[in-house]
C-alpha cells in the first residue's frame, strides 16, 4: 500500500472507513466511486482533499478554448486569438523547424506554437498562456495598449525570423502585415510635390464624427490646407507659399491591422477622455477606393 501511495503521490493520514455509501479519498477505491466519481458527492472532505472536479472544466468539441486573464491580461489574450483565427499565420507557425525556433528569441515562437496548439486541441475550456507571457517579460498586472503589443510581437518576431536563410521565413511577417504609404506636400503656386514613403504595420483611425470605417479612412486621406502663418517653404520656389498636405496608400497587406482610437483630448477638462460613438464596420472592407493606382 506504502509503494502504491508513494507512487502515485497521496499522502492522505489515515481514516477510519465511512459508513457505506459515503467516500472517502483515502481509500484508492473510493477514487472511481460511482459513475459520476467521487466529486458528484457533496463531502467536504473529498472537496478538500482534492479540489474542484476536473469535469467542470471539460471543453465540448465544437466550443472554441478561451486563455485565462492573469491579472490585466487581457489585452495578450485578444490578440493571440486574432492571430490564431489567421489561418495562415497559424499554419506558418505550427511549421516553424526546431532550427528556427532554435536561434536567438525563439523561444517567442516556440511558446507560440503551444498557444495555438492548445488553442485548437485543448480538453479543457480554457489555457493558461502564463509561458508566453513571461518568456516577452510582461508583467501580469499592468495593463497595457493591445496595438502597442501588437508592434512589439511583430518587431521581436520579424527580428528572430530576419536570421534565416530562408526568405519565405525571413520575409514573412513583413509580407503578411507591412503596407506602404506616402506622404507628401504640394505647392500650389508651381505643383512642386514632395514626398516621403515610410512602410507601416497598421493605421491608426478615428472614431469620432465617422459613422463608418469607410467615412475613417477617407478621413485619414483628407487634405490639409497649409496657408496663411501656415505656408509651406517650397523649395521650388524658394519662398512660402500655399500648399495642401496629405497622405496617399501605396499598397495594403494581406492582413491589414487596424486601430480605433476611441480616446480624445478635452481641452477644458484637460484630460483624455474616452470616445463612445459607434462605428459602422463592414463584412468586407473594399480598400480599392483608398490605394493610390499605379
Amino acid at each position: 500500500m506504502e509503494n502504491i501511495a508513494e507512487a502515485y503521490n497521496f499522502h492522505f493520514k489515515s481514516s477510519r472507513r465511512p459508513r457505506p455509501g459515503q467516500p472517502n479519498p483515502n481509500y484508492l477505491q473510493d477514487l472511481g466511486y460511482k459513475k459520476g466519481g467521487i466529486w458528484k458527492s457533496s463531502s467536504t472532505i473529498v472537496k478538500k482533499a482534492l479540489g474542484k472536479d476536473p469535469n467542470m472544466d471539460k471543453r465540448e468539441d465544437a466550443t472554441p478554448v478561451g486563455l485565462t486573464n492573469l491579472g490585466a491580461t487581457c489585452y495578450v489574450n485578444s490578440l493571440l486569438q486574432c492571430m490564431y483565427a489567421n489561418s495562415s499565420f497559424r499554419k506558418f507557425i505550427y511549421e516553424l523547424s526546431d532550427k528556427e525556433l532554435s536561434r536567438k528569441g525563439g523561444i517567442i515562437l516556440e511558446n507560440l506554437q503551444e498557444v495555438f496548439a492548445n488553442l485548437q486541441g485543448c480538453s479543457r475550456k480554457y489555457w493558461n498562456p502564463r509561458k508566453f507571457i513571461e518568456c516577452l517579460s510582461l508583467r501580469p498586472n499592468e495593463q497595457e495598449d493591445a496595438q502597442e503589443f501588437n508592434k512589439l510581437l511583430l518587431s521581436r518576431m520579424e527580428s528572430t525570423l530576419g536570421k534565416s536563410t530562408k526568405s519565405r521565413i525571413a520575409q514573412f511577417i513583413p509580407n503578411m502585415f507591412q503596407g506602404e504609404l506616402c506622404n507628401y506636400t504640394k505647392c500650389k503656386a508651381c505643383n512642386n510635390t514632395s514626398e516621403r514613403t515610410t512602410k507601416y504595420y497598421e493605421l491608426s483611425l478615428q472614431v469620432k464624427g465617422n459613422k463608418t470605417l469607410e467615412d475613417s479612412l477617407q478621413r485619414l486621406m483628407d487634405q490639409e490646407h497649409l496657408q496663411g502663418p501656415n505656408q509651406y517653404l517650397c523649395s521650388k520656389c524658394g519662398r512660402k507659399q500655399d500648399a495642401v498636405r496629405g497622405m496617399k496608400l501605396q499598397s495594403v497587406p494581406p492582413v491589414l491591422n487596424i486601430q480605433l482610437i476611441r480616446f480624445d483630448y478635452d481641452i477644458k477638462e484637460n484630460k483624455r477622455k474616452k470616445v463612445n460613438d459607434s462605428i459602422g464596420v463592414p463584412v468586407v472592407l473594399d480598400m480599392s477606393p483608398f490605394v493610390e493606382a499605379r
